[in-house]
């Protein structure tokens, strides 16, 4: 059976979550185990990644400019230029950090007789996990490369067609299709036999139609053994494990590239194999946090998982995320007495034209409001999704937003509201129906927006109304006006004692490192995570992971 590796390397960590551990390739390594397969997760979304990158001098030149960064004002010219030239150095670092892993990869490779390696990319990502890919394939033509992932479903051909040392990447599920390469790789299928596949061949690229796994219970457990998965040894990693209890979404949001992977298709597990994993991870890896990453897991689903938790009497702390259609004080209330301590509610507009006209969200401003107030009654952590501008948004939109927001959330001090200006993605309606929601393109084809925003990759240090700008106007407006917009918002809430930017998943941690504010953990991670400072993070991790283990003896 063959060796291989799944790579993980989604940009510098730049926010907490993305210290948890990657469910997806522990779901794929479990796979592959059973098919006798021997497989290593590299995931460089760690703590040594933030240690490496950052270096002393590069925390050094940061460590005063951050109480600007995360203050009341935006930065001046002069901070500007030094926070530029401090980016410049830190991607001179990571340059650096990933010709060393190349380094120990290739060793790998070696002792190994490493035959495959599986890249998941994410658009913060792509392009560093693209370097690594195109040096080991020089070394090691044999080496067979494929990918899958978030980038994969926004950019499909343009990555294979951009990165022709790419053998195939793998659209929308991995856990049928990998298997499968592989034993195409030992020549015991075709590929034209193998669904949910991008590849190339001599008439072209070819995009085998995508087949969804109707069966997730029949998905083995995920494995997070440290000899399989090295990055869970010691306290790199933060042990929230996100669990998949459902996959899809039936909404069809104007927004969302989901909809064209899962076709507005839902699939869920059972309650009892939800809560058979949850106690399975629980007890092997001795922790107590999850977070459920179902996109939209239906509330009758929620509920059975909340009655299966009960019953068995678990002690495990929970979020999830939910549109909130559906969502009664009943459903929060039995959520609550199973352990859920937060949830992220996808409302996107306090205006009600807008949600239904150009966001495509069958949803209401007074529903949120009613699921919001639910939660507030049980004491559950409430991060509201704004998107914000949004198409034919106006200064009324912004206005109503804020007093929507505050109407809901002042005062309640376990709350953020994360929210971004409306990101043009492939494959969406926005897309696709460009001038009917406002936007246009400023290059000459929606092929070249493509393989231009394909390269586009998060600013690690900068704020957000510095990011790069990106290929589309909106409404009339430039992507770095928009961001300005955003901005005001982002002041709006800060300044009437609301969380901005941070959901849920950042801040599910706090109680059990000591902090009773959210506020004031918020800014402490926020200020920790922007200067590189690997050591406070680390011992957060330790911390946390030492009372979790607490928590899962009760």
């Amino acid at each position: 059976m063959a060796y291989g590796l799944l790579i993980n390397y989604a940009g510098v960590p730049y926010e907490i979550s993305s210290l948890f551990p990657d469910n997806g390739l522990a779901s794929l390594a479990a796979v592959l185990k059973n098919e006798n397969h021997t497989v290593q997760i590299i995931d460089y979304s760690t703590t040594t990644t933030i240690r490496e990158v950052f270096g002393s001098e590069v925390r050094k030149a940061l460590i005063p400019i951050a109480p600007v960064v995360f203050g009341e004002r935006m930065l001046n010219d002069a901070e500007i230029a030094s926070l530029l030239e401090i980016e410049g150095e830190i991607k001179k670092n990571e340059r650096s950090f990933l010709d060393r892993q190349i380094i120990e990869l290739s060793k790998s490779i070696i002792d190994n007789n490493v035959r495959w390696i599986g890249f998941k990319l994410w658009m913060s990502g792509t392009q560093q996990s693209m370097h690594i890919a195109s040096k080991l394939k020089e070394l090691f033509p044999h080496l067979k490369i494929f990918a899958g992932g978030p980038s994969i479903d926004l950019f499909q051909e343009a990555i294979i067609e951009k990165f022709s040392f790419i053998d195939a990447l793998i659209f929308s599920e991995a856990e049928e299709s990998l298997p499968q390469l592989l034993k195409w790789m030992d020549g015991k299928l075709d590929i034209s036999e193998i669904s949910s596949v991008i590849y190339k061949t001599e008439q072209g690229i070819v995009k085998a139609p995508v087949k969804r796994i109707e069966k997730l219970d029949a998905l083995p457990f995920p494995v997070y053994d440290e000899d399989v998965y090295n990055a869970m040894a010691g306290n790199q990693k933060m042990k929230i494990f996100c669990f998949d209890e459902s996959r899809g979404c039936i909404m069809g949001c104007a927004f969302c590239p989901d909809v064209n992977k899962y076709k507005k298709q839902r699939i869920e597990k059972s309650a009892k194999r939800c809560v058979d994993e949850i106690a399975y991870l629980q007890e092997k890896y001795k922790t107590a946090y999850f977070r459920f990453s179902g996109s939209n897991t239906s509330i009758s689903l929620l509920e059975e998982i909340a009655d299966e938790i009960i019953s068995r009497e678990l002690s495990i702390k929970f979020s999830v995320f939910s549109s909130a259609i559906g969502l009664k004080s009943k459903t929060v209330e039995k959520l609550a007495k199973a352990g859920l301590i937060g949830i992220f509610i996808g409302a996107e507009s306090a205006d009600a034209s807008q949600l239904k006209q150009y966001l495509k969200k069958g949803t209401s401003p007074d529903k949120i409001r009613n699921i919001v107030d639910c939660c507030k009654k049980y004491n559950i952590f409430v991060s509201l999704s704004m998107i914000y501008p949004t198409p034919f948004s106006n200064e009324s939109t912004l206005h109503k937003n804020i007093t929507f927001i505050l109407d809901c959330l002042k005062g309640y001090e376990k709350c953020s509201v994360p929210h971004f200006p409306a990101g043009l993605y492939p494959y969406t309606q926005w897309f696709e129906n460009l001038e009917e929601f406002g936007f246009s393109l400023q290059c000459p084809t929606k092929t070249d927006y493509i393989n231009e925003v394909l390269f586009y990759s998060y600013n690690v240090v900068l704020p957000r109304y510095l990011w790069k700008d990106l290929p589309y106007t909106l409404n009339g407006k430039t992507f770095k006006e928009l961001l300005l917009d955003t901005f005001k918002m982002s002041v709006s809430i800060k300044n009437n004692g609301i969380i901005p930017y941070l959901p849920e998943a950042n801040l599910m941690m706090a109680p059990l490192l000591g902090y009773d504010d959210y506020k004031v953990f918020a800014k402490d991670m926020n200020i920790a995570m922007f200067t590189g400072d690997s050591s406070k993070i680390e011992m957060w991790n330790g911390k946390f992971n030492s009372a979790a283990k607490q928590i899962h003896r009760k």
